[in-house]
Order: structure tokens, then sequence, then C-alpha cells
């Protein structure tokens, strides 16, 4: 808050990888009335469709491989929109997750700008969000569902 009054940009940059956060600052700039555009920008990947992270060097070779089963999840449930309720794809996509080694925190899907849970319907701006423990680090990722 205090940077933003001080620097009073036109602009601010946000990653979409922690979205509780791109929220959080975006409520922020509009109850204090600050006139700054919040840009979100897309998670950055590795070729292998994992989020970027310094995480990721805590991890071993295998458990790197092991990650992998956050992006396939997401990938799929933006797939099972077009054919699945809510309800049913996060079944699914916690099916799915269950195949891997990770341990599973959450997963859920939300309104990105209520962040309340998915009901029965999908909402236009919905997204998947997992967090997981890939042994003793923790990893978060999240997709939107188009």
């Amino acid at each position: 808050r205090n940077l933003f009054r001080i620097v009073q940009p036109h602009k601010a940059y946000f990653g979409r990888k922690d979205l509780q956060q791109l929220a959080v600052i975006r409520q922020m700039t509009n109850v204090l009335g600050f006139e700054v555009d919040v840009v979100e920008c897309d998670t950055l990947r590795e070729p292998s469709g994992l989020a970027m992270s310094s995480r990721n060097l805590r991890l071993k070779s295998e458990e790197l491989q092991d990650a992998l089963i956050i992006y396939q999840t997401l990938r799929k449930v933006a797939e099972w929109r077009q054919s699945c309720s809510p309800y049913e794809a996060k079944k699914k996509a916690i099916d799915l997750f269950s195949s891997g080694k990770l341990r599973l925190e959450y997963l859920e899907l939300i309104d990105d700008l209520t962040f309340e849970p998915l009901g029965a319907d999908w909402t236009k701006a919905a997204s998947c969000c997992i967090a997981a423990y890939c042994g003793e680090v923790r990893l978060i990722d999240n997709m939107p569902c188009k």
C-alpha cells in the first residue's frame, strides 16, 4: 500500500501464478482508490508445462517428473468444462491427480472474481487451483477453465 502511495505507478504487473495475491492487490487498489492499472501476467512455464518457481530448484529430477501431474490435471479440467459440470470435473480431477505421487493439499474450481467455489454451473471467469506437496516442497498452480 505504501509503495503504491509513494511511487504512484500507472501500472502494476502481477503474475497469475499466485492468483490470490493478484486478487488481493486488485481489491486493495479498488478499496483505497489507487489509480493504478493492475495487469495480470500469464504464468511462465517450463517446456514440460510445470509452472516456473524457485521452489522447483529444490526438487530432484524424479520429483520434477512427478510434479507434472499438476499441469496435466489443470489441462484436463479445462477440457472437461465442455462436457462436465464443475462438480463432475472436480471429482474427475481429484481422481486423476490421485493417480500421481504428490500429496494434495487442495484442488478447487473457483470463480476468479469472488474466489467462491463453483456450484452447479461454470462461471465466465472460472479457474482450477491446486496446491500440493512434492516431497517437502509445496507447489501451487492454477489455470483458467476456458
